[in-house]
C-alpha cells in the first residue's frame, strides 16, 4: 500500500497556526541515504577508551565528527556552554531533562496550563515522581504574578523552576523571578527559538535560566527534533548528559544534519524571517481588530509573539469557525485559550511568513477571516480568497 502523503494540499492551503513550519521550502539535501544508520549516542572521541564501551559501530567516525561540528555551531548561535541534539521532540527533551536533574520527591514550580503552559508538562513531572506546584497567575494582565510566585517558591522550598510556554501573546521577562530565588531554572523556547537566535528576544540565559530546551520544527523551520543546552550550570549539565547517554541510544543523524544545514546555510534568512514574522503578526492583529473580530488584547510594554487569539461565545462556535476556516483553505487551531478565556482560535504567522505572507497581504487576509468568523462568505469572497492565497504563495520567501 502506498500512503498518500505529498505536499498537494499545501499548494492551496495557508497554514496560520504557531506550531508548524515549512522546512521543505529551503534548498536542503534530503540525507535519505543515511536515515537507517545507527550512530551511537556515546560519541567516540580521541580520549575514549574503546575497551570500556558496551558497543561500537564501525565506519561512523566521519558522522561523529560532523555531529560534533553541528552541535558546536548551534551552541555558539545560542551562546550556550553545552548542547545535545539527540532528542526527538520537545516532550522527549522534558522527560530526559527531568529524569536526569532531580529525584523523586523534589519540588518543581511550573508555568500552569491556564497561563499558557504546555498541557503535558505536569503529567510528565508527576509520573517521574516530582511534587509540582503552580506559579501564581495574574488573570487580569495575562501574565505571572512575579511577587506572589517568589513568595510561594521561598515558602515551599522549591528546587526547580520550569517555564514551558505553549501559548502567549507577549514574550514575558522572568528576570526578576529568577534573580530572586535559589532554584535551577529551566526554559522551553520552542515557541521563540527563531527570535532568540536573531536577538529579537532576550535569551533565556540572559534572563537567568540555566537550561534551555527547544523543538526545531515550530517557531524555527527545522526538522522534527529537539535540543537541550546549558549555560552556567555545569553540575546540572553533567546530570542531563548522563541521562541522555543512558536513555537515548541514537543521535538520529538525518535530522541532526538537517538542523545543521538550515542554521548554517540560511542564517541571514532566519534573521529576516524573525522580524517579518512579528511584523506580519502586528499588522494582521490590527487589521482583524479593525474588521471587528474579537482579538485578545496584548501587553504593549512587552515584545509581542507571533500568536493571535480570537475569542468565541462557546466551544461549538469556536469549532465551527475552525472548520469554516479549514473549508476556505486557512489552517488554524481550535483551542482552549489560557487565562480562563474559554474556547476560541489560535493563529500564528510562522509557516505563513515562510510561505510568502507579507504585511501588504494582511489587510485583505483579515477581511476574509472576518467574513468567515461572522459567517458571511459569499461565492465571490471565496474566489478572491483563493487568489489571495495563490498570490501569497507566489511571493515565496526571499
Amino acid at each position: 500500500m502506498k500512503y498518500q502523503t505529498g505536499l498537494k494540499h499545501l499548494e492551496t492551503d495557508l497554514i496560520l497556526n504557531p506550531t508548524e513550519n515549512l522546512m521543505y521550502l529551503f534548498d536542503l539535501d534530503d540525507y535519505n541515504h543515511i536515515d537507517g544508520l545507527y550512530i551511537n549516542n556515546k560519541l567516540f572521541t580521541p580520549n575514549t577508551d574503546p575497551l570500556n564501551l558496551t558497543v561500537l559501530f564501525s565506519g561512523r567516525e566521519g558522522h561523529e565528527c560532523a555531529i560534533r561540528a553541528i552541535e558546536t555551531k548551534w551552541k555558539k548561535a545560542l551562546n550556550a556552554d553545552h548542547i545535545s541534539m539527540s532528542l526527538l521532540s520537545g516532550l522527549h527533551a522534558h522527560t530526559i531533562t527531568f529524569m536526569g536533574i532531580g529525584n523523586i520527591g523534589d519540588k518543581v514550580i511550573l508555568l500552569p496550563e491556564n497561563a499558557g503552559g504546555h498541557h503535558a508538562a505536569r503529567g510528565i513531572l508527576n509520573r517521574l515522581g516530582y511534587i509540582v506546584e503552580d506559579m501564581v497567575i495574574d488573570i487580569d494582565h495575562h501574565c505571572i504574578d512575579i511577587d506572589k510566585t517568589i513568595a510561594k517558591i521561598r515558602h515551599n522550598h522549591i528546587k526547580f523552576l520550569f517555564v514551558d510556554r505553549s501559548d502567549g501573546l507577549n514574550y514575558e521577562d522572568f528576570s526578576k523571578l529568577t534573580s530572586s530565588v535559589d532554584t535551577c531554572n529551566i526554559y522551553d523556547a520552542s515557541q521563540y527559538i527563531t527570535h532568540i537566535l536573531s536577538n529579537d528576544y532576550i535569551s533565556p540565559f540572559d534572563m537567568g535560566f540555566h537550561i534551555m530546551l527547544s523543538t526545531l520544527h515550530k517557531n524555527f523551520p527545522g526538522p522534527q527534533k529537539a535540543i537541550i543546552c546549558e549555560k552556567n550550570a555545569r553540575e546540572y549539565w553533567q546530570l542531563i548528559e548522563d541521562a541522555v547517554l543512558e536513555f537515548v541510544s541514537s543521535t538520529h543523524i538525518r535530522t541532526t544534519y538537517l538542523a545543521g544545514e538550515v542554521l548554517e546555510k540560511n542564517f541571514d534568512i532566519i534573521r529576516k524571517y524573525s522580524k517579518l514574522m512579528l511584523q506580519n503578526t502586528s499588522v494582521l492583529n490590527n487589521a482583524l481588530l479593525s474588521c471587528g473580530v474579537p482579538i485578545v488584547d496584548r501587553n504593549t510594554d512587552q515584545p509581542i509573539t507571533q500568536q493571535i487569539w480570537i475569542t468565541c461565545n462557546s466551544p461549538k462556535d469556536a469549532y465551527d469557525f475552525f472548520k469554516r476556516c479549514e473549508y476556505e483553505h486557512l489552517l488554524i487551531n481550535y483551542r482552549h485559550l489560557p487565562y480562563s478565556l474559554g474556547y476560541g482560535a489560535r493563529l500564528g504567522t510562522a509557516a505563513a511568513t515562510l510561505d510568502g505572507l507579507r504585511p501588504e497581504h494582511c489587510e485583505k487576509l483579515a477581511f476574509y477571516i472576518s467574513k468567515i468568523y461572522f459567517s458571511k462568505m459569499q461565492y465571490n469572497d471565496r474566489q478572491e480568497l483563493k487568489k489571495l492565497i495563490h498570490n501569497i504563495k507566489e511571493t515565496k520567501y526571499d
